[in-house]
């Protein structure tokens, strides 16, 4: 059932996670009222209750638990302070009264994304703009990637990052060849511009 939370043992968390190793999750935060428990945790986008189990162990009279990653999310996202989940007292196998212990690690939330400065094939430009030819599973597009672009001395360095990942499987040897206009890079048709992109060889085989 969708959002219906998995309560269970360590040995049935690694036996239902097939090739996926259950982590135990660091979380932003965390905090408790009356109807449960809400937790802070990293989100690229893709991340929901149904991406975790539970593991409950008793100490003493304390409950004491622990949230595992089960579903990675390897959206790309950036959401600096991740995503709050709420899990009711019922979720955890809690009541309400019950003394209780989150015992994940915490970490702080990110300061930025990690994007990286995409290596292209090659790139040519004329009156019409820029072209430059990228990797490509199949799934890449212009809105794959965000621009930065800075002045040095009266040159126009243009840099190109990808935001978002293909993970598409098809071979294509030459990649993509992509057109941005000189608007689409924040330029004028007669600007000096030079692209900073690092090059690499098309590649011959996966």
């Amino acid at each position: 059932m969708k959002n219906k939370v998995i309560l269970m043992t360590v040995a049935l968390l690694f036996s239902i996670s097939g090739h996926t190793t259950p982590t135990l999750e660091s979380l932003y935060g965390d905090f408790y009222n009356q109807s449960g428990v809400s937790i802070q945790v990293f989100s690229g986008g893709c991340t929901s209750k149904d991406s975790f189990a539970v593991q409950k162990q008793n100490s003493r009279g304390v409950a004491l638990i622990y949230f595992y990653r089960i579903k990675p999310d390897l959206c790309k996202a950036f959401f600096r302070y991740g995503m709050i989940l709420n899990f009711t007292y019922e979720d955890l196998g809690l009541q309400y009264r019950d003394r209780f212990k989150i015992m994940n690690p915490y970490v702080a939330p990110r300061a930025k994304a990690e994007v990286p400065l995409e290596a292209v094939y090659g790139h040519y430009n004329n009156n019409h703009g820029v072209f430059i030819q990228v990797r490509s599973g199949g799934c890449t597009s212009k809105s794959s990637f965000a621009m930065r672009k800075q002045n040095n001395q009266g040159v126009q360095q243009i840099y190109l990052y990808r935001i978002e990942p293909d993970f598409c499987e098809t071979f294509l040897k030459y990649g993509k060849l992509l057109s941005f206009s000189h608007a689409d890079l924040g330029l004028q048709l007669n600007d000096r511009f030079q692209i900073m992109n690092p090059r690499i060889e098309p590649r011959t085989a996966w």
